[in-house]
């Protein structure tokens, strides 16, 4: 089974830029695999894939600020490592009207989403 992930930003600083989506809505991700690059405390880092699964929709914008906590992106993971990941804080598991709650944020923040997301 799987399910809808929505990974949070984690960073150890309170906020942060999104400077570059490294991977493509529709990727197959692995742990570790980089998602996006960012800008904090001075330092330009890559933000690496907690969670294996494929990227469903973004939720930030290049650009935008990052507040620790923050929802970043939806992933579709297989339900064993998406519950170990929300147990560490790191996602939250997503129900179906959450799952088109990001959606509508993606959409209203002009974030353009894949065909078969509309």
């Amino acid at each position: 089974m799987k399910v809808y992930l929505t990974l949070l930003f984690t960073h150890g600083s309170n906020e942060a830029f999104l400077e570059r989506w490294l991977s493509k809505m529709g990727t197959e991700l692995r742990v570790g695999d980089a998602l996006f690059s960012f800008h904090a405390g001075g330092k330009a880092m890559t933000f690496p894939s907690p969670a294996s699964g494929t990227l469903k929709v973004t939720l930030c914008r290049e650009g935008e600020a990052l507040q620790r906590g923050a929802a970043i992106a939806v992933f579709l993971s297989p339900e064993a490592p998406a519950k170990e990941l929300e147990k560490k804080g790191l996602g939250k598991i997503l129900t179906p009207d959450e799952y088109q709650e990001a959606l509508a944020h993606a959409e209203a923040a002009s974030i353009r989403l894949p065909p078969e997301e509309l």
